[in-house]
């Protein structure tokens, strides 16, 4: 999850005078949000499988078991963890990236053939500045002259604005 790995820009890309970005788009979405997670590490020997459960219970946190948001629970399958220690490291892992709302920004610019999958960017768009996207999807135009389309993803831990999720 490069997404959930915090880590210093490489450059900020600017809307304003001067800068390459020509139009952006920020969404978020609750779409994976998720409070409980179950890990089952299915044994391929034929042993009974583990489990583990990990969940969201902090008081303050807006995804807590207890609190509004109520209980969403994903099952997480694996062949990988084949003692309890192995599937509760992977239900606290997944937890970590399910419990905060996905920010997304997708943006054309000048197209710039240097820009790579996992690369982190600072965005200044629309009027705020900071933005900080993990590039998750990009098209680099074959032929001189139209913009490319550049789609970033970040996480949004610990925001919540009235009326959002």
């Amino acid at each position: 999850y490069p997404w959930a790995v915090p880590g210093p820009p490489i450059i900020t890309l600017t809307d304003g005078p001067g800068g390459v970005i020509l139009a952006a788009d920020e969404s978020r979405s609750r779409q994976d949000l998720y409070n409980v997670i179950t890990a089952t590490g299915e044994r391929l020997n034929g042993d009974a499988p583990v489990n583990a459960v990990a969940q969201d219970d902090p008081p303050g946190s807006i995804t807590d078991i207890n609190g509004e948001f109520g209980v969403r629970s994903m099952l997480m399958r694996r062949v990988s963890p084949s003692t309890e220690g192995g599937a509760q490291g992977a239900a606290d892992a997944m937890l970590r990236t399910t419990i905060t709302p996905t920010e997304t920004v997708s943006w054309t610019q000048s197209p710039d053939a240097a820009v790579q999958l996992g690369d982190v960017v600072g965005l200044d768009v629309n009027g705020r500045t900071g933005i900080i996207q993990v590039i998750s999807s990009f098209g680099l135009p074959l032929d001189i002259g139209p913009a490319m389309s550049v789609q970033g993803r970040s996480q949004v831990i610990g925001v919540v604005e009235a009326g959002g999720f």
